[in-house]
């Protein structure tokens, strides 16, 4: 927090040079709030920072006027709303997939009823049923004009690997360099092509 706001000088969401937003949960109102200098136009960059990366139970919410603020991407993961309501001057977006499935699908699972796993499989999926749907349709409002950047597979998205991550953080450097990868073939792209276009074949699906 204090790197940020020392970064920005100490000014407040609406004193920024470029729109900036973070997505949080309310924990008291349970709701999201897209934090950003429409919307919480006197928070700091540092406050909305420091109540972006709260992930209970491994770091402490953020308290402001007797609130508490969490990470909002366990509501969801592609926050597009606050730019596309509050900034038409945007002509396209980099979005940027590094938690859901390629192509924000999931496996198929034609024929899971017939196998002896198939009811894990199903578990599984529904563990990022929710966060598929709302970011597909979060998608679909910017489909046109952007480009999707997804730089992990299936198996680091799914799961325990996902989290596994957070902790085992030698895996970091590779990641970066694949996003760096990722990003450079994607933007070569035209904005708005099809995210089948875009992504390709799957990796690691058939996994």
């Amino acid at each position: 927090q204090a790197l940020f706001d020392g970064q920005a000088a100490g000014r407040s969401m609406e004193e920024l040079p470029r729109a900036f937003y973070g997505i949080l949960w309310e924990i008291e109102t349970n709701r999201v709030i897209y934090a950003g200098p429409k919307t919480t136009p006197d928070w700091t960059l540092g406050e909305v920072v420091r109540s972006a990366i709260s992930l209970a139970p491994v770091v402490q919410p953020y308290e402001r006027g007797g609130r508490h603020y969490v990470d909002g991407g366990v509501i969801d993961v592609m926050p597009v709303r606050p730019l596309v309501e509050h900034h038409p001057e945007i002509d396209a977006f980099v979005a940027i997939n590094g938690f859901l499935p390629v192509g924000l699908q999931g496996p198929d699972l034609h024929g899971w009823h017939k196998r002896s796993n198939g009811l894990l499989s199903v578990a599984r999926q529904l563990q990022l049923a929710q966060h598929q749907e709302f970011a597909r349709r979060e998608w679909a409002t910017i489909a046109d004009r952007a480009w999707l950047v997804e730089p992990i597979t299936d198996i680091q998205a799914y799961g325990i690997n996902f989290f596994a991550a957070m902790v085992d953080r030698s895996v970091w450097p590779e990641r970066i360099r694949a996003g760096h990868a990722a990003a450079r073939a994607v933007l070569q792209r035209p904005v708005g092509a099809r995210t089948a276009d875009l992504v390709g074949p799957t990796p690691g699906r058939e996994s």
